[in-house]
């Protein structure tokens, strides 16, 4: 329980950390952080547009929020199941924490960078123990398409570049939330590229649970 306990904080601090210092700021207290998280890292948005080059970077905020909710369920299972000796409740507990955790160590974050000059799109991926980045020729995207998800609790929208040989690549690994934001990336890609007026593929899925 006590490793459960430690981990959970010690990984929330971290993640506030991160973007506080990220911001060139070294004030870590709790209400500084959530400050600091609250205002940047929530939503994918176009950061950069000029006839020459396009930037959309991708936030951290959802990913974020589910390690967080993870953690949290996970510690108050463990401890009310140490208390009550409810050994089923540390269990479900101890996994939610692990899989928290694993978000917190392997997700990464996107910044897609279109650059006319060079004619090449550049895909930055930044995680806590990897980054990288892959590169495409501008004209080797053959277009760019959008996935909507059906749930009950409401549709999600993910973007997908299709390359001319067929390959799907898709933006981020998390909805952030946000249609609007979604849609105003989608189209801006589209314009930069010179297909905003092709018809624009919307993929369904079926309801999911």
């Amino acid at each position: 329980m006590a490793l459960v306990l430690l981990v959970s904080s010690a990984v929330l601090f971290l993640i506030g950390r991160r973007q506080r210092r990220d911001r060139g700021n070294d004030d870590f207290s709790p209400i500084a952080i959530f400050r600091a998280s609250r205002k940047w890292i929530w939503r994918m948005r176009v950061t950069q547009r000029t006839p020459d080059t396009l930037v959309v970077e991708e936030g951290a905020g959802t990913a974020i929020f589910f390690t967080s909710i993870c953690l949290g369920v996970g510690a108050i299972s463990v401890i009310i199941g140490w208390t009550n000796e409810k050994w089923l409740f540390v269990i479900v507990g101890t996994v939610f924490a692990l899989f928290g955790l694993k978000i917190f160590l392997f997700n990464r974050t996107r910044t897609h960078r279109f650059e006319r000059w060079r004619g090449m799109l550049a895909i930055d991926s930044k995680g806590l123990l990897r980054s990288d980045r892959r590169e495409l020729p501008l004209d080797r995207i053959a277009d760019v398409v959008i996935e909507e998800i059906r749930r009950r609790g409401g549709p999600s929208y993910y973007i997908y570049y299709v390359t001319a040989e067929g390959e799907r690549i898709k933006w981020s690994d998390f909805y952030d939330g946000s249609k609007e934001n979604t849609l105003e990336c989608f189209q801006s890609a589209r314009e930069f590229l010179g297909i905003a007026n092709a018809p624009a593929a919307v993929d369904n899925e079926p309801t999911r649970g």
